[in-house]
């Protein structure tokens, strides 16, 4: 098991070398940098030189590269360009609790509600049950979350004027963005489960089981569902790092100062370390609930085995 961690760690770190790498080069391949939108006429002709000079950004390409792997090694993510002179940690630990909250919420609606709706459906097989499940799934997988945060937007803010819209102040103002952000996640793992549900039922250990005169219930929630967490898993694990970062479009929409407000300001900006910063700590999350993830497989199915 030991090796088999260090190996997925390993190949972490690998992956998000590559990541680090493509993200930086074209990040400097675009038009324009985090200091051609301001008017040179008003700060002065050597200000841009200056602040090129003081942020690395005269060096050539490579240097700049080697010098960003050099300060990541010892734990340094640099300085915004956007908030000088603060750093790009200092921004993550202020942006990552909001977003953290928010995405911790709406992993949970997700889970607990597209779990359940899927195993209800996936029970009542073209009964009504089912078939309301899969008209609501579609529509969650098909509508966008922006599209969907719009509405509530319009339906519980400006006409019934129930929710507020903007920030994360009360538990009022978690659930429009909770409901945008968690209402596709639902649909997805609703589906994912009933056909995962179905798939396992059909097994002949499922049929040995019903046929040694087990409770239905404990063949269902024993043995059929347990087994049918495999898929389920495997989408749960980029999920939930992709909401403890934060919805980039969702927080925009309702001004949550959380990272992935911060992001979109930072593409806006130009702001090569904040975009560097972000890109990173997202994919060292990312690969992280990957590795758990493979760990996992091995725990929800015994038949799984860990590569020597």
């Amino acid at each position: 098991m030991l090796r088999y961690i260090i190996k997925r760690v390993l190949f972490g770190l690998l992956t998000l070398l590559v990541v680090i790498t493509i993200t930086f080069f074209l990040m400097h391949a675009v038009p324009g940098g985090p200091f051609d939108q301001d008017t040179l006429e008003a700060r002065g002709a050597g200000w841009k030189r200056v602040m090129q000079e003081r942020f690395g950004l005269d060096k050539s390409l490579s240097e700049q590269y080697l010098i960003y792997l050099g300060n990541l090694l010892k734990g340094e993510l640099g300085l915004s360009t956007t908030y000088y002179p603060r750093t790009v940690s200092q921004i993550i630990t202020l942006g990552l609790p909001t977003s953290a909250k928010l995405g911790a919420v709406a992993i949970i609606i997700s889970i607990v509600f597209g779990i359940v709706w899927g195993v209800i459906s996936g029970l009542k097989q073209g009964k009504w049950q089912d078939n309301t499940m899969r008209v609501l799934t579609a529509i969650g997988i098909t509508i966008p979350g922006f599209v969907l945060a719009t509405l509530l937007i319009y339906l519980f803010a400006v006409r019934l004027r129930w929710l507020p819209t903007m920030g994360l102040r009360s538990w009022r103002h978690y659930v429009m963005p909770a409901v945008a952000l968690s209402f596709g996640p639902i649909a997805y793992l609703a589906r994912l489960t009933r056909s995962s549900l179905l798939d396992v039922i059909r097994q002949d250990y499922i049929k040995t089981a019903k046929a040694k005169g087990l409770p239905r219930s404990s063949v269902i929630y024993k043995h059929a569902l347990k087994n049918s967490m495999l898929p389920i898993v495997t989408y749960v694990a980029p999920l939930i790092a992709g909401m403890l970062t934060g919805s980039f479009i969702i927080e925009r929409i309702f001004a949550i100062p959380g990272l992935g407000r911060e992001m979109v300001l930072a593409i806006g900006n130009r702001d090569y370390m904040m975009i560097m910063g972000l890109t990173v700590f997202y994919s060292a999350i990312i690969v992280f609930t990957f590795i758990i993830t493979d760990v996992l497989y091995a725990v929800l199915d015994p038949r799984i085995k860990l590569g020597k």
